[in-house]
């Protein structure tokens, strides 16, 4: 014999979001349960009906976010924004793995995952005199530290 019991629970907490190889995650940080939970889904259609003064039902907000991402997963995109650094990553036989450029500032941050890796005597003439940097790609992944674009080249 089979039992199902099943609990529904309101829980509170700092929402983080995220989303990479076609899934979105959430996580709530801080989290602590609450009193008032409802039955109630199907209500939240999309990203700009999100109130989070509200209780927002887990699977709604988790298919609303991930219509979201997929809608502009796979779009391209210029991304302009202060040049902060270079990362060249190897493997062990020395061959390159990714090149990734920066932009943005420390605090809003987007990762450019480069086709080859640009001419890093422009790269820090732009970074001396202060201009910014475009890049082209394509949006691949939200993480802790900002956005990544995929299949980079500067414009």
């Amino acid at each position: 014999m089979k039992t199902k019991i099943e609990y529904l629970l309101a829980i509170k907490g700092k929402l983080r979001i995220s989303y990479s190889n076609g899934r979105t995650r959430i996580k709530l940080e801080d989290a602590e349960f609450v009193d008032g939970a409802t039955e109630k889904g199907g209500s939240l259609k999309s990203i700009e009906g999100i109130n989070t003064a509200e209780q927002i039902f887990c699977g709604d907000l988790h298919k609303v976010m991930n219509d979201h991402y997929a809608a502009i997963a796979k779009s391209k995109m210029t991304v302009t924004g202060k040049y902060l650094s270079t990362t060249v990553s190897k493997g062990l036989d020395g061959d390159t793995l990714e090149v990734r450029i920066d932009l943005g500032d420390h605090d809003n941050k987007v990762g450019c995952e480069m086709i080859s890796e640009p001419d890093s005597d422009m790269l820090t003439q732009k970074r001396s005199n202060g201009k910014p940097l475009s890049v082209v790609g394509t949006f691949s992944a939200t993480s802790w530290s900002g956005v990544r674009i995929s299949e980079c080249t500067v414009k």
